[in-house]
């Protein structure tokens, strides 16, 4: 398992018949570490809420709230954005599984090995999901057609 930059590893054999809430919130020094492996200019808060239950599947309901500064890959400009995010997550024991899953089902659950999970590093992939790439306003995308293209060339040596 890699250790991830906000780590909060639980052990899922011992999840509560009730569920498991946690309450994950970056600090500082790993809010810097996010930020870097993010590529993004800084992560100011990383508040997360999260219950995680158990029965055939481990089901991990989660909601974060992160305030980034990051650079438009378009006006190069430095923009605050809030992320307001939440997702669902589901999650298979090695030992339980029966059957493996199909490389081609999206639904299937991941499968986790030694009761380990790391809720830290789930919700920061969630939040490298969450960043918009083009944070600007102002970012215009409207393709203009050159006078001159090679299919406009082609078209002129085309005899009528």
């Amino acid at each position: 398992m890699t250790t991830s930059e906000m780590p909060c590893v639980i052990d899922t054999s011992k999840i509560p018949s009730n569920g498991l809430e946690l309450k994950l919130d970056a600090t500082p020094a790993q809010k810097e570490k996010i930020a870097e492996r993010l590529g993004i200019i800084r992560l100011s808060e990383l508040k997360s809420r999260v219950l995680v239950t158990k029965d055939t599947f481990i089901t991990v309901h989660a909601s974060f709230t992160a305030q980034v500064i990051q650079k438009d890959v378009v006006t190069n400009e430095a923009l605050p954005q809030t992320i307001n995010e939440s997702f669902d997550e589901v999650f298979i024991e090695k030992k339980d599984l029966k059957e493996p899953f199909s490389e081609n089902d999206l639904d299937a659950p991941e499968v986790i090995e030694n009761h380990q999970l790391d809720i830290g590093e789930l919700i920061i992939q969630y939040l490298s999901l969450s960043l918009d790439d083009f944070p600007s306003e102002r970012a215009d995308f409207v393709y203009r057609e050159k006078e001159e293209n090679p299919f406009s060339v082609l078209k002129k040596l085309k005899k009528d």
